[in-house]
């Protein structure tokens, strides 16, 4: 996990001494970043309280207030003796509730997810496969490093109505996303 967020601060350093000579191009770029229309992709990285998960998601901006997205989101990890994998689709939408200087942007996070479980226990020799699907909430910030590439920083609680590991459990990652 520590490589990743080397690799975010070698993104984000640099960004930090820059100047800009014409401030009304700089100003214009600015306020493209949460407009209708622009679209975004981010890949991410998270942990949860059982192991590791990776997600790709793509992302609308409906408005300069609501996103919407998707994110395929890939799970795995270790539960006692037995081990597990997840795939999840999960279908979002942001409400921005917060922003600075159109650098940081705090976004409520609510949607649904659907998915498949694989378990397997090798002492007792099973396995088990089950869909799942559920809701979400949670919180996200966009940290604008560069004017459409920005950090993405996650926490979602999600119910999961056939989880055979419970119906609750949270996630939280961090991303990078980058915006066309």
């Amino acid at each position: 996990m520590k490589p990743l967020y080397y690799i975010l601060l070698l993104f984000c350093i640099p960004s930090l001494g820059q100047t800009v000579t014409d401030t009304s191009a700089a100003e214009e770029s600015i306020k493209l970043r949460h407009i209708e229309g622009i679209r975004g992709f981010d890949l991410s990285y998270g942990l949860n309280p059982y192991g590791n998960q990776f997600g790709f998601g793509y992302a609308q901006y409906e408005s300069d207030n609501f996103i919407g997205r998707i994110v395929l989101n890939y799970e795995s990890g270790k539960i006692n003796l037995t081990t597990y994998s997840t795939q999840y689709l999960f279908i979002e939408f942001n409400s921005t509730v917060c922003r600075l200087k159109k650098r940081f942007f705090l976004n409520l996070a609510y949607g649904a997810l659907a998915g498949q479980e694989n378990s397997g226990n090798e002492v007792l020799n099973t396995k088990a496969n089950t869909f799942e699907y559920g809701l979400l909430l949670g919180v996200n910030a966009e940290i604008y490093i560069l004017n459409r590439f920005s950090v993405l920083i996650e926490f979602k609680q999600i119910w999961d109505n056939g989880s055979g590991f419970g119906s609750f459990r949270y996630y939280s990652n961090t991303g990078l996303r980058f915006n066309l």
